[in-house]
């Protein structure tokens, strides 16, 4: 029994040893004790001596340090020596590193089993990042997309009826995606799934691969109207450009009181233009199957290249409208001019 607690002793005692090992080695440039010279050892002991007032010989100290080897391995310094030693470290005594020693094994044994607990939790948030990562970082692709995305027109005063030619030059990664909308209610858009390029119009539901990146879009337009072409990739606008639809003739629509700004024209466009007057009637326009809205306004277009001073324009117009005319729902009137 009591060679077991011995054996316990020294075993502390040892690494105590090593932990004042590694301290000098810290403390001195000298690099691993195992090379430190006669030289060494003096000058530890002189600083031992100045730090203190306490002599440690040269020779203890490669005694309890390990470099001269002893014949009784059970070798154990003297309480006077190791006090000075931890003095000169500065702790308050020996069994102060003893006890430092203990709380950093202990320390030491509590993260190593931390680490044990917590990598299986780790492991599964990086594969549930991975996952949920992936869906993110296809919505936000365009923070380290590469891709890119341009658009032209060579007019952008149209006489309509007309089909514009819009030509796109598209080099996009997968999770790309490009969107050209014209202005109106059709928006077109462009994606790559592998190497394959897509595009597609979600107002005709038609899907179609595009063989090159480069090519010609053709786009019809048959309404007067001042328009915003605009392309963006992934949410980032990358092109911009106005277009001024013209026409010598009247026309006539109707446009949903909303946000959005359509204008739908009717299907005939001779039923409002009488003798005296532009007018379309409630009755002409259940006729034309246009009331699909529960607000919206009725509007007579012209379009038209004017010759203006940039300081002035005159507009003349003579507006009738009573219940028997317009409607009982037919609450304002608005004249406006666009360009």
């Amino acid at each position: 029994m009591r060679r077991t607690i011995l054996n316990y002793l020294l075993m502390n005692e040892r690494q105590i040893i090593e932990k004042i090992t590694f301290l000098l080695e810290n403390k001195y440039p000298w690099g691993k004790m195992d090379n430190w010279t006669n030289y060494n050892f003096q000058v530890l002991s002189e600083d031992i001596f100045k730090s203190t007032g306490k002599n440690v010989s040269e020779s203890t100290l490669k005694r309890i340090l390990g470099k001269v080897r002893m014949d009784n391995e059970n070798y154990s310094p003297q309480p006077y020596t190791k006090n000075t030693i931890a003095e000169f470290l500065g702790f308050l005594d020996w069994d102060r590193i003893a006890e430092d020693s203990k709380s950093t094994n202990k320390k030491f044994i509590i993260q190593q089993k931390l680490v044990i607990l917590y990598i299986p939790v780790v492991l599964f948030l990086i594969v549930g990042i991975w996952v949920a990562g992936k869906d993110w970082m296809n919505k936000f692709s365009f923070l380290h997309s590469a891709g890119k995305a341009s658009f032209s027109m060579n007019d952008t005063l149209i006489r309509i009826p007309a089909t514009l030619p819009i030509n796109y030059k598209i080099d996009i990664k997968k999770h790309d995606k490009v969107r050209l909308n014209t202005g109106s209610e059709r928006i077109y858009t462009f994606w790559k799934e592998d190497t394959i390029l897509y595009g597609g119009n979600p107002g005709l539901k038609k899907t179609y691969i595009i063989q090159n990146k480069t090519g010609t879009l053709l786009e019809y337009f048959r309404n007067s109207d001042y328009l915003t072409l605009t392309a963006d990739l992934n949410g980032k606008i990358v092109w911009q450009r106005k277009l001024h639809l013209i026409n010598k003739e009247w026309q006539c629509g109707i446009s949903p009181n909303d946000t959005n700004g359509y204008y739908f024209p009717i299907n005939d466009q001779q039923v409002f233009k009488k003798d005296t007057m532009l007018y379309l009637s409630p009755a002409d326009l259940q006729n034309q199957d246009m009331i699909k809205y529960p607000n919206y306004w009725v509007e007579y277009r012209y379009s038209d290249t004017f010759n203006i001073s940039l300081d002035e324009m005159i507009f003349n117009t003579i507006t009738m409208n009573n219940e028997r005319i317009g409607g009982r729902k037919c609450f304002d009137t608005e004249n406006f001019v666009a360009g």
